[in-house]
């Protein structure tokens, strides 16, 4: 019986032999694609340039302004903005700020900026110093959050005999259930949605009780 001898398993073509190479060789780089530089290299002409952002202060609206400004520029006071942010604040606050994130007050004020004077997005958002998609979605958070107090702000009577009745005691004129308005709000349209006034606007009728609590309706 022949009996042949062991040989060792060859090394595999990567690995490192003493006495064949004077030092181990480098790892390959981990992307192929883009291999690793020296600190030190000039920059590479393919690739784009590293952009970093650049946060600036926000302008401090209540402290800036006094209440004559800060109504025209939001159409409410000071007093009224604290009591919805006081309702709305953690619907709408920030998980953290990171990031320079936007405080729940900002984010009030910039839905009222928006809703006050019919802006763009874009430059809503560049009141405060943050992007077109950021302001939309924002925005469309602080509307939700305050749609959601309808309930406790807006009601209806009970009967039309109770409305009577209160209209009555008012001016002692009879057989009144409601007092009756109309306003205009311009909006954004092409040329040919033009009312009698030659401006694109929605009319919006009111309708309101004795008690001044409306039921808009839009015609």
């Amino acid at each position: 019986m022949d009996v042949f001898p062991e040989f060792p398993p060859e090394p595999a073509e990567d690995a490192f032999l003493p006495g064949v190479y004077d030092e181990e060789p480098a790892p390959p780089p981990a992307n192929p694609a883009r291999p690793a530089r020296h600190i030190n290299a000039e920059p590479d002409p393919e690739e784009p340039p590293r952009v970093r952002r650049k946060f600036r202060d926000r302008f401090n609206y209540f402290e800036e302004l006094n209440d004559t400004q800060f109504r025209a520029r939001f159409r409410v006071g000071k007093q009224t903005c604290r009591m919805i942010l006081g309702k709305i604040e953690d619907k709408i606050k920030p998980k953290g700020m990171r990031n320079h994130a936007i405080t729940a007050m900002d984010r009030l004020l910039l839905t009222l900026r928006f809703l006050a004077t019919g802006i763009f997005f874009i430059v809503a958002g560049d009141n405060f110093g943050i992007s077109k998609t950021a302001a939309h979605d924002l925005i469309q958070l602080v509307v939700g959050a305050i749609v959601g107090l309808r309930h406790e702000y807006i009601r209806f009577p009970q009967s039309l005999q109770e409305v009577r009745q209160k209209f009555y005691d008012i001016a002692h004129f009879p057989r009144v259930i409601g007092v009756i308005d109309c306003t205009h709000i311009r909006v954004q349209c092409p040329g040919k949605f033009l009312s009698k006034r030659a401006v694109q606007h929605f009319k919006i009728q009111t309708r309101a009780d004795q008690d001044f609590e409306k039921a808009p309706s839009l015609s």
